[in-house]
């Protein structure tokens, strides 16, 4: 077997396959370097049933109010109240608090009930932002049956426009 010195080799080689060589090498390195694809999100299979494929193209998103923008708004403490009836009690006073979380003056309109059995002898005043108040209802326990629950509700001006309170006697 004989030895074929390196410059013949390149005699051999016809100048189309050194470039095609070259062309090769030089591809691989960018081919290799380039940043892989990342695969797509996995669909919601509820959402997919509900609107298709492209549901992803239906969603809104959350539209926030510009800083500029004011709301009124009341926050309660709570709207449930439960109260166990205690022999000769004829009536129960309640506080509900509430503050005013918006960033403009904030007041109840006015309170009612179904039953015409609760009353409010809380002051109306209008709230400044970041103040509270109560609401102090008084009602006669023996009109509720064990386990009955009355509701009253609320009005505001703005948001929530109506407020649902829940009074139950225990059973």
């Amino acid at each position: 077997m004989s030895v074929i010195p390196l410059r013949k080799v390149e005699h051999v080689l016809p100048c189309t396959m050194k470039s095609s060589v070259w062309f090769m090498i030089v591809l691989c390195t960018f081919v290799s370097c380039k940043e892989a694809v990342p695969p797509p999100e996995p669909l919601d299979p509820a959402l997919v049933a509900m609107a298709g494929e492209h549901y992803k193209d239906y969603i809104v998103e959350e539209i926030k109010p510009a800083e500029s923008d004011t709301i009124q708004m009341l926050a309660f403490d709570t709207t449930h109240f439960t109260f166990d009836l205690k022999p000769r009690q004829e009536r129960i006073n309640h506080r509900f608090l509430y503050k005013n979380i918006g960033s403009e003056l904030s007041y109840i309109q006015h309170l009612t009930s179904a039953c015409n059995c609760m009353t409010d002898k809380s002051e109306k005043e209008i709230l400044n932002p970041g103040d509270s108040n109560e609401l102090n209802i008084t009602f006669d326990p023996g009109l509720w049956e064990p386990g009955e629950s009355k509701s009253l509700y609320v009005f505001t001006k703005h948001f929530p426009h109506q407020v649902e309170f829940i009074i139950e006697r225990n059973k």
